[in-house]
């Protein structure tokens, strides 16, 4: 595939993590029960959007996000792109002008939705990947097939094309490492000043209350009716025990340690900013001050 279709840098570092998504190798836990004695062995997930288990946990994260932000009133769907405007069509707008000079009516449909279909809307279109698995039929080898509903008129379509052709209509949807899909404007920039007067559609009181929900226990006993932690032999809840990477033991004193080492570092890195602070306007008085009596600091604002 590389060879072939030349794929960008972001490209190969995602498949690269959904063929490895679940393999113990790049981390796992190991949880058992007190009772009696039996171990399970969960292994980490690669959290790529692309990924079609991890995409749909990232969707589901955004869509909690975006909840306790959006404000509890209808929205309306627009879409603006930019996609294909070239000189062609400034060429054809410039011609509808032209020959429409009293204007024109454009009708726009009304679609006003409220504030949960809003975010649960957006946070499937950007976290989910492009086609379902369940839309893929068969793949022999050589060729995928698969089908989709066609959004302008809504019919069933059904398609065989090669395999490499396949991946790069999925590809070139994959983004590029930190970019930025989600931009907040007007009333959803940050930092307003009139944010604790908004009503918001979830209350600060339930944020907690949710998050939990998303959590992997929470996400596996929601989608799938099972408790993942619960044990199989005597139905005692399980504990976690041990960390692993590479198939070798990680030790949780030596994570504690990095965790307090790191947090003791940014502690006095922000106490030698502040002293740095408090003595600069001292340091620039000293220095440029023309006299200095004996014993005596000026300062100059």
């Amino acid at each position: 595939m590389i060879y072939t279709l030349h794929p960008r840098q972001s490209v190969i570092e995602n498949v690269d993590r959904i063929i490895n998504c679940g393999d113990p190798a790049f981390g796992s836990a190991m949880y058992g029960c007190s009772f009696c004695g039996t171990l399970k062995f969960v292994p980490f997930r690669c959290h790529s959007r692309f990924c079609p288990t991890c995409g749909t946990k990232y969707s589901i994260n955004r869509t909690t996000s975006m909840s306790f932000k959006i404000l509890n009133v209808q929205h309306r769907h627009c879409l603006i792109s930019e996609v294909g405007i070239d000189d062609s069509f400034k060429k054809t707008k410039a011609a509808c002008y032209r020959n429409h000079k009293n204007s024109f009516y454009v009708y726009a449909k009304p679609n006003k939705y409220g504030p949960k279909f809003v975010a649960k809307y957006i946070g499937r279109y950007l976290g989910r990947p492009v086609i379902a698995t369940s839309c893929i039929d068969n793949y022999d080898g050589e060729s995928v097939t698969f089908h989709y509903n066609r959004h302008e008129d809504n019919p069933y379509v059904e398609e065989t094309i090669p395999s490499l052709e396949f991946i790069e209509r999925l590809i070139q949807h994959i983004p590029e490492k930190h970019f930025k899909q989600i931009r907040y404007y007007g009333i959803y920039a940050r930092r307003q000043k009139n944010d604790e007067k908004i009503t918001r559609a979830i209350s600060k009181e339930k944020h907690s209350i949710l998050l939990s929900f998303n959590r992997w226990h929470g996400c596996t006993l929601l989608s799938f009716g099972y408790d993942p932690l619960q044990c199989p032999c005597c139905g005692q809840k399980m504990l976690f025990l041990e960390l692993y990477h590479n198939h070798q033991h990680v030790s949780l004193n030596e994570l504690y340690e990095r965790a307090m080492q790191k947090q003791r570092t940014e502690e006095l890195r922000y106490l030698l900013i502040c002293i740095f602070n408090f003595l600069r306007p001292l340091m620039w008085a000293f220095f440029n001050s023309k006299v200095l009596p004996k014993g005596e600091l000026s300062y100059k604002d």
